[in-house]
């Protein structure tokens, strides 16, 4: 296994800065 694996292009506007008002909604990338 190797850490170039696991690099991902991530956009940062699809990255949450902030949570959700209606928390039920969110979800969370593991």
């Amino acid at each position: 296994m190797r850490t170039t694996d696991f690099h991902y292009e991530l956009p940062p506007e699809l990255i949450a800065s902030r949570p959700l008002v209606d928390r039920e909604s969110s979800r969370m990338m593991l």
